[in-house]
């Protein structure tokens, strides 16, 4: 029974790395989510231009 903390729980650094990583990672994917939709729409068009 020294000086040892019987605490539980997380401490705010903690919560805030699980809070930001998370948003972090997001802002990586959605641009790239985002541009692969978009080379799949100019494909689309390119391929319905070269049937008419």
């Amino acid at each position: 029974m020294g000086n040892e903390s019987s605490r539980r729980g997380l401490t705010k650094i903690e919560l805030v790395v699980m809070v930001v990583l998370p948003i972090i990672g997001l802002a990586v994917l959605l641009p790239l989510i985002q541009a692969g939709r978009e080379r799949a729409r100019r494909t689309r068009c390119i391929n319905n231009l070269k049937q008419l």
